[in-house]
């Protein structure tokens, strides 16, 4: 079974439904926590920000927040995607900016022209977990739509999990290995790239754009604190907790898979060490029960060890003037 036949019919993994709308917003929640509230980044200059376009919108619940922040009635947010959601014209009608929403599949030139010739070109395009849409292979052209929708001085940011540094340093826990080997499985079945987030600078210089910041956000569910008792960000502790039972039946699918072996090839060296010899990645996680175990441990580990920790990368650049 070829790794393309797993993707869902839209293009994005997740699919589209109400239950999926209602997880994005809290996921939306999530990581404005891990950019400390900062839904424009603050290297950027918000005086030159008022056209602004949201790619893959999903609720919509991004540029509602990113029109709050800018505040002038004189801004115009336009979020597209592959699907409409009836979250959209909820968000529409908040704040004095102007939102605007439009189904456009970015591997539609045509449709990409006329977004630019109808609100283009953009001060901004934010783009946030396209990991789980843009196809493997695809994604310096995927950037190089983004530098031509821009105008000269223009901002790209873009937000991705970074499942290469995930849990890095922490040896000999099989929990964490597992974790990256259903990462890398389900991400690299439905033919995506999980080595996405630490390729993003080098794709976005050879497009051509310029200071190119990279910054890596660390989350740490639970911390030591002063008194040495253990303290639970519950914000991180809750994504956390709900992200392996999120991805549980897509991740059965390609592990029943004949191909598995080859969705596993991108795991990194640290996830292989966290093994510590007991077995190989391709003979983990073989059925239900094994996941259904492996979710136990993991619980156990987000509320009890400081080490554990994941990172996502927030990366800027600007189109030269």
């Amino acid at each position: 079974m070829a790794a393309e036949n797993f993707k869902a019919e839209s293009g994005y993994m997740m699919g589209h439904s109400t239950s999926e709308a209602d997880r994005l917003d809290q996921q939306h929640v999530f990581f404005n926590h891990v950019v400390d509230g900062h839904v424009i980044n603050p290297t950027l200059d918000r005086s030159q920000i008022r056209r602004v376009l949201d790619i893959g919108t999903g609720t919509g619940i991004w540029c509602r927040d990113a029109a709050a922040a800018l505040g002038d009635a004189d801004v115009q947010v336009v979020g597209i995607d592959v699907a409409a959601s009836g979250h959209w014209e909820r968000y529409q009608q908040q704040g004095e900016a102007s939102i605007t929403f439009r189904v456009v599949d970015l591997t539609d030139e045509a449709a990409l022209d006329r977004l630019h010739e109808e609100f283009g070109p953009f001060d901004l395009i934010n783009s946030r977990m396209m990991i789980s849409s843009v196809k493997n292979g695809q994604w310096a052209a995927y950037i190089r739509r983004m530098f031509r929708l821009l105008r000269p001085g223009g901002y790209v940011q873009l937000f991705e999990a970074d499942f290469i540094n995930f849990n890095a340093g922490r040896l000999g826990d099989r929990t964490v290995a597992e974790a990256l080997i259903i990462t890398h499985a389900v991400y690299s079945g439905m033919g995506l790239d999980p080595e996405t987030a630490v390729r993003l600078a080098d794709w976005l210089y050879q497009a051509g754009f310029t200071r190119v910041r990279d910054v890596a956000c660390w989350c740490n569910p639970v911390t030591r604190q002063a008194d040495g008792s253990l303290g639970i960000d519950e914000v991180l502790y809750q994504w956390h907790s709900t992200a392996y039972g999120v991805v549980k039946s897509l991740f059965l699918k390609v592990r029943a898979s004949p191909e598995y072996p080859r969705f596993l090839e991108k795991l990194p060296a640290h996830a292989i060490q966290n093994l510590a010899g007991a077995a190989s990645p391709e003979a983990l996680l073989a059925n239900e029960a094994e996941y259904d175990d492996f979710m136990r441990r993991h619980e156990a580990v987000l509320t009890s060890n400081p080490a554990y920790r994941t990172v996502f990368r927030a990366v800027v650049a600007q189109r030269p003037r």
